[in-house]
């Protein structure tokens, strides 16, 4: 009180704060009103700030939007985040100032790079709707996550309400979502399938985002996450499983190389299959549990269930190969999963007919690996059947 009452601003501004939570004194907005304004008008950015806001809830003063917005605009001056926010919000709703939706992005923006996690959430419903800019979901939803990961509920209810359009910005690379996806569904320790999905979110971001910020936030995510230490095999083995799902039913197609014929540009399946048939794509190796010997030479996924190709190459150069399907999706309760295993084979040729016949539609499955021998002999076969298929779209299949 002696340092403020020989005029320091700033013992004024923490005498502001004292009176306004009842903190070593008695609540009074009186007091803290008159502290406010001799911090304020000796400079202090805070008492500004808290003063503007006083005038604009109106208390112990008169509710004052102008005087409001006057002092807000003190405090940004010297570069308090939370003053951006306010005066951000007073365009946003008119208060004080015309609406200006441009105006108020503006300030929000500034609040946000300094570190005020509120405005991360208000920027968001702007870019929702298109408040001051074009609408843009997916930069919503990273700054909906920006201010959830802050702690702001606001966000999190928000994010919790549109997890299927998170879902799909993840499947577009976005690092954050995935880990938001993992972290969410983990966390959700007596739900076994939310931990199930929350694996299979990071199976995904293991698999997809390589580069190295995705590599070090994978591996913060794990060390730092109870929840996922909590995840047991048999939620790992169903997070396995939700994965193949969603590499067959939610992968955005590649767009198509430059040169490619016409008849397949703008078909996606094709580019699924030139994407893992490019010798550049990366190799793998996997064996058979029942025939160790053998190594997957095509996977295969699907909704549910996939369908393998093993290979085994000979002393002589020659290969010999089997085929294993599995379902686990049964159309009655408590039915057994489907599996079905052909028989061995020894031309490439006859590995092809039999995956014709343990599943004629296998062409369509997302394909999420071929050995790098095959790479070209499967593409030109994928290719050849598309073309087919197109042409008897186009003639009828009689002819």
């Amino acid at each position: 009180m002696k340092q403020a009452s020989a005029g320091d601003a700033r013992a004024a501004c923490l005498l502001g704060d004292a009176s306004r939570a009842g903190d070593g004194m008695e609540q009074s907005w009186e007091h803290a009103f008159r502290w406010y304004t001799l911090g304020a008008r000796g400079g202090d950015a805070e008492a500004q700030n808290n003063l503007g806001t006083l005038y604009l809830e109106g208390f112990y003063c008169p509710e004052d939007h102008e005087q409001a917005v006057y002092w807000y605009r003190k405090s940004p001056a010297q570069g308090i985040s939370v003053a951006h926010y306010n005066l951000g919000m007073r365009y946003i709703h008119g208060q004080g100032v015309p609406a200006d939706y441009v105006v108020a992005m503006r300030w929000l923006e500034k609040s946000a790079e300094g570190g005020y996690n509120l405005a991360d959430y208000d920027l968001g419903i702007m870019h929702l709707h298109g408040e001051g800019c074009t609408p843009d979901l997916a930069s919503a939803l990273r700054l909906f996550m920006k201010g959830a990961v802050g702690g702001d509920d606001r966000a999190i209810k928000t994010l919790l309400e549109k997890v299927p359009e998170l879902e799909e910005l993840a499947i577009e690379g976005d690092i954050d979502a995935c880990i938001f996806l993992a972290d969410f569904y983990s966390g959700h320790l007596n739900n076994p399938d939310f931990r199930a999905r929350g694996w299979a979110w990071f199976l995904w971001a293991e698999a997809h985002l390589v580069s190295s910020e995705a590599a070090g936030k994978l591996a913060e995510f794990l060390e730092d996450k109870e929840s996922m230490e909590s995840t047991t095999q048999a939620d790992k083995e169903m997070g396995q499983k939700l994965f193949k799902a969603m590499m067959h039913e939610k992968a955005i197609a590649v767009p198509p190389e430059p040169g490619t014929s016409d008849v397949l540009e703008n078909n996606g399946t094709a580019a699924r299959w030139r994407r893992v048939c490019d010798l550049k794509a990366p190799i793998e190796q996997h064996f058979s549990e029942k025939r160790p010997n053998f190594e997957r030479v095509l996977e295969l996924c699907a909704e549910g269930g996939g369908l393998d190709l093993f290979g085994s190459r000979g002393s002589d150069g020659s290969w010999s190969f089997w085929s294993d399907l599995n379902d686990w999706t049964p159309t009655m309760e408590d039915d057994p999963a489907i599996r079905r295993t052909s028989g061995l084979v020894h031309s490439w040729d006859a590995a092809i007919a039999s995956l014709d016949k343990t599943c004629n539609h296998w062409i369509s499955l997302y394909p999420c690996y071929v050995h790098p021998e095959f790479r070209m002999q499967m593409l030109a076969i994928i290719e050849r059947r598309l073309i087919v298929k197109r042409l008897a779209g186009m003639y009828g299949e009689n002819e």
